[in-house]
């Protein structure tokens, strides 16, 4: 196959005319040639001196280059692939054919058995003992929602992705966990709620916060801080506010006792 390649290249290359001007021409003395060469020009130069100087020293002898070798063994070569291709027909499953087989399997539809390998065995049972995380975690899912304008989901996702990589950096611990202990730290535990009495003047009545109530508040006053923030992406904003809520030092604890109190001046409206 290689010697195909050869007669191809040199074949488009026209090596084979050069080479054959090259072996037709080798009994001429190489310092003969040169000199000659340079005697054609008219002004003589430093380049006549040279090949002057080195027929002098070689002598007039033939002088034979150390290349004709080579260029011997390219044209026995073409020669040999030319007889070949003249002798027998091109068959791509004979010349492809590797090493101790006779013909090559061209149609793609030889079985191939593949068996694992211990430690691929081994990686695998230990696999199988993992539990598979859930695709999706519920307050994720409430905070992109909470984030997302205009029904743009997939750039919500995104933001909170970044807020969560810019806490990763700065904790070096689980950016999910630090933002569920930042909810859980700021979440409400009451509110208040204006109950209808049917008579002039209505009354506000303190009520507990449910788990999902409270979280969709902590998240709101969390946007809130974020977006009072000075930096343009969205995530860099949103991560520097919830890292200040894990440090204690956001505004929305503010908010959280500010709803405490109101309702705990309500507690006279509370009924049990």
């Amino acid at each position: 196959m290689s010697r195909l390649l050869r007669l191809g290249v040199l074949q488009n290359c026209g090596f084979s005319q050069a080479l054959t001007r090259r072996v037709a021409v080798k009994n001429l003395p190489l310092v003969s040639r040169r000199c000659q060469s340079t005697e054609s020009s008219n002004a003589p130069g430093p380049a006549s001196t040279t090949f002057e100087a080195m027929a002098d020293k070689l002598g007039k002898g033939d002088v034979t280059s150390e290349l004709d070798s080579d260029y011997d063994m390219w044209l026995t070569a073409i020669k040999e692939v030319r007889e070949q291709f003249n002798s027998q027909p091109w068959d791509p499953k004979t010349l492809l054919a590797s090493a101790g087989e006779s013909e090559a399997d061209l149609s793609g539809t030889k079985e191939f058995k593949w068996e694992p390998t211990e430690a691929q065995i081994a990686e695998r049972d230990a696999l199988i003992a993992k539990a598979i995380p859930k695709l999706q975690d519920d307050t994720l899912n409430i905070c992109i929602n909470i984030i997302m304008k205009h029904g743009k989901k997939e750039k919500a996702r995104k933001g909170l992705s970044q807020a969560l990589y810019h806490v990763y950096l700065h904790t070096r611990e689980d950016p999910v966990k630090v933002l569920k202990s930042s909810l859980k730290n700021l979440t409400p535990l009451t509110e208040t709620k204006v109950h209808k009495t049917g008579f002039a003047k209505n009354q506000v009545v303190p009520v507990l916060v449910t788990p999902r109530k409270g979280l969709i508040l902590a998240f709101k006053w969390i946007l809130e801080g974020a977006n009072k923030r000075a930096s343009s992406s969205l995530g860099v904003r949103l991560g520097e506010e919830i890292l200040a809520v894990h440090s204690g030092k956001s505004s929305g604890f503010d908010k959280r006792a500010q709803l405490h109190k109101q309702a705990m001046l309500q507690r006279a409206h509370l009924k049990v």
